[in-house]
């Protein structure tokens, strides 16, 4: 199955577009939060999303679960966990309700980071990183229960090497 995700386009709707032409392909796309973004333009493109920390998501969910090929996945924005000091209230969540992947957004910089048996995964901002990378979003391969995953370039759809 093949997996788009994305966080924090903070309006950028060409940058959404860009993705989504890019992987008119894909299983699913996933947005983690503050699009900013009109809820009938992603419905209407079939990305599953959650609320971020702007009022301009306001009707998404929180959070929620999703199981993609034997593989438990959640997903948030970060905001409510503290994720821009450190991932502990994540971990203690993943551990308690067995989740393989957290997939979260918020800090607008590129995280993969693997704790115990758990898979941590920021796509970074697809519009407005703070960090030296590019902006950017994810693809995730979920095959029988395996994860991969390649970075992407929002602006050129190039791989990022990390």
């Amino acid at each position: 199955m093949k997996v788009v995700v994305f966080s924090d386009a903070h309006g950028d709707k060409l940058a959404v577009d860009r993705i989504i032409d890019w992987n008119s392909d894909t299983d699913y796309f996933l947005s983690m939060g503050d699009t900013e973004l009109p809820l009938d333009y992603l419905v209407s493109h079939d990305v599953v999303m959650i609320k971020g920390n702007s009022r301009h998501d306001a009707g998404f969910m929180n959070e929620r679960m999703l199981e993609i090929d034997g593989v438990k996945l959640f997903m948030t924005h970060g905001h409510k966990y503290n994720v821009h000091r450190s991932l502990d209230k994540l971990a203690k969540l993943a551990y308690e309700k067995n989740y393989d992947v957290v997939l979260f957004g918020h800090t607008h910089i590129l995280e993969i980071e693997k704790v115990g048996k758990v898979q941590f995964l920021n796509p970074g901002s697809c519009a407005k990183p703070r960090n030296a990378l590019p902006p950017t979003y994810m693809i995730l391969d979920i095959t029988e229960g395996e994860l991969t995953w390649t970075i992407k370039d929002s602006i050129d759809n190039s791989t990022i090497e990390v």
